[in-house]
């Protein structure tokens, strides 16, 4: 039997530090266009490559870099490794042909991002293309525009090929760094198109059912095998700093050393976590992950468990980013996520969108917590107020009931009540049931508002001996209470204000491409 075929894996990483212009571009005022050096972006790149190629063994990514400030007397690099806007068009193209279902790409770019005029083939309804700014932008050449690049990655996408993109570049989260300290242009006014710009869209075809007009704001494509990860939202910056004396995007900085320090090729670390990690190590800027943000880093499997919660430590309390809006209850408990020792914190303050608890003095004499933020992971979710009901049939017997009794305790906080009924299909819409089957297994019912069904759940195959009969029912009826819990949220509305204003107004159609009237929120 032949060994099965390991997926093939591709990187394109862009990084540009020098801007070229030879007066091609004019703004509207005539005066020709320039672009501001940076001088971390090359930087980036290269440590993000001497990462692929020491942590996770990718030894050959395609790398397309601009000169550096100070390689002035370098030798010239090749035309085809300089990142322009046909250079990297022609690498996406070559990943489409060479690449298979299964396979992987890796794309990160580190530049300057700038909102531009629409082109003909633009997103209807808006007045700028967020965009990535090429080399020879200034040149006449077209940029990346962000719904173009969205279109790449749909391409790749359709191939079945698992796409991760980074961009470490200002307004990202709409598809942008800036001049100095910051990673977008400044003083641009609106920039007219060339027929370059025309020319780089002109074979693109796009299903208009598709063009949403914030597709590049959202990355709303959001398909099974897409991560993209931003160091911005679109109306932020992108900073630069310099660690060690050495110039690097803030975004990438932290992105390595969370990677760095999770070492993924020896655990397991997602795309969501990496997100919350990089948040406590930057300011001034919000990264943002969209699509498949679950799955493990460089990988294709979501693992199955809670994913790990960043939280910080203030004096003797650590402040965890849910609350209310989450549906958590006083007396939820959270336990620490390795490598710091074990901890279990249990919640006692809660406001809409935080909560916080008390800290174990074990936890705060270690030097490591008190230094750097830290994760958690739920272990018992409360219950509040309310109570557990379960109804048990009585051929289960007494040591079942003690058993599944302990074992609720053991993922639930709160009140529980197991009592015996002939009627284990929860006749009363508001408890469980627990009933033996014939074959010596377990049913297990609950609310048919919950379920959506009345009788025993469907898809539970419940066997083994009395104790794993238990576990395996307090698992399943601790998750059937907290997906209760979720639902109920919209009847939890917050009594305060909310901190921003919703406003439909209608949009009408606007050119044979919108066949539907829609609505624009402001």
């Amino acid at each position: 039997m032949a060994s099965p075929i390991s997926p093939k894996r591709f990187a394109l990483l862009v990084g540009i530090d020098q801007y070229s212009s030879d007066g091609s571009r004019k703004g509207e005022n005539g005066k020709s266009l320039s672009l501001g050096n940076l001088r971390g972006c090359v930087n980036d790149v290269r440590a993000i490559a001497d990462f692929l190629r020491n942590e996770l063994q990718l030894q050959d990514p395609r790398i397309l870099l601009s000169p550096t400030l100070s390689s002035s007397s370098a030798p010239t690099k090749p035309t085809d490794l300089r990142p322009t806007f046909d250079n990297i068009k022609k690498e996406f193209d070559s990943v489409a042909e060479q690449a298979g279902p299964g396979d992987l790409f890796f794309f990160h770019f580190s530049g300057h991002g700038a909102r531009l005029q629409p082109t003909s083939k633009s997103p209807p309804g808006r007045s700028t293309d967020p965009s990535l700014m090429t080399m020879d932008f200034c040149c006449g050449k077209p940029a990346v525009r962000g719904w173009q690049l969205n279109e790449w990655l749909k391409r790749l996408n359709e191939k079945k090929i698992r796409t991760i993109v980074t961009l470490d570049s200002c307004h990202s989260g709409g598809a942008f760094r800036t001049g100095g300290s910051f990673r977008t242009p400044e003083g641009w006014t609106t920039i007219p198109n060339l027929p370059a710009d025309e020319e780089a869209i002109a074979e693109m075809a796009i299903e208009s059912g598709s063009r949403d007009g914030e597709l590049e704001t959202s990355w709303s494509i959001n398909p099974d095998g897409f991560t993209l990860m931003a160091a911005c939202e679109s109306h932020e910056l992108a900073a630069e700093k310099s660690v060690n004396g050495v110039s690097h995007g803030a975004f990438t900085n932290a992105l390595l050393a969370c990677l760095k320090q999770s070492r993924p090729s020896e655990s397991i670390v997602t795309y969501r976590t990496l997100r919350d990690q990089i948040v406590t190590r930057v300011s001034g800027q919000t990264p943002r992950v969209f699509g498949r943000d679950r799955l493990v880093f460089f990988g294709d499997k979501e693992p199955f468990s809670a994913t790990p919660i960043v939280v910080r430590l203030k004096g003797e309390r650590i402040y965890l980013p849910i609350g209310k809006a989450h549906g958590v209850r006083e007396r939820s408990e959270f336990t620490t996520f390795p490598p710091t020792s074990h901890a279990t914190f249990s919640v006692d303050d809660i406001d809409d969108f935080e909560c916080s608890a008390p800290v174990p003095s074990a936890v705060l004499r270690e030097q490591t917590v008190q230094q750097h933020h830290y994760q958690i992971v739920p272990c018992r979710w409360s219950l509040g107020n309310e109570v557990l009901q379960v109804l048990a049939h009585p051929s289960l017997g007494s040591e079942f009931q003690q058993a599944l009794h302990a074992a609720l305790q053991d993922t639930i906080v709160g009140d529980i009540e197991i009592t015996e009924s002939n009627d284990s299909y929860g006749a009363d819409s508001a408890v469980f049931g627990v009933a033996k089957r014939g074959d010596g297994g377990i049913d297990l019912a609950g609310p048919p508002s919950l379920t959506g069904y009345e009788g025993p759940l469907r898809g539970l195959d419940l066997t083994g001996n009395v104790a794993q009969l238990a576990l395996k029912s307090a698992v399943a009826l601790a998750h059937l209470v907290r997906f209760g819990q979720i639902l109920s949220l919209s009847g939890n509305a917050s009594p305060q204000l909310a901190p921003f204003e919703l406003i439909l107004k209608p949009k009408e159609n606007r050119g044979p491409r919108r066949r539907a009237r829609g609505y624009t929120l402001c």
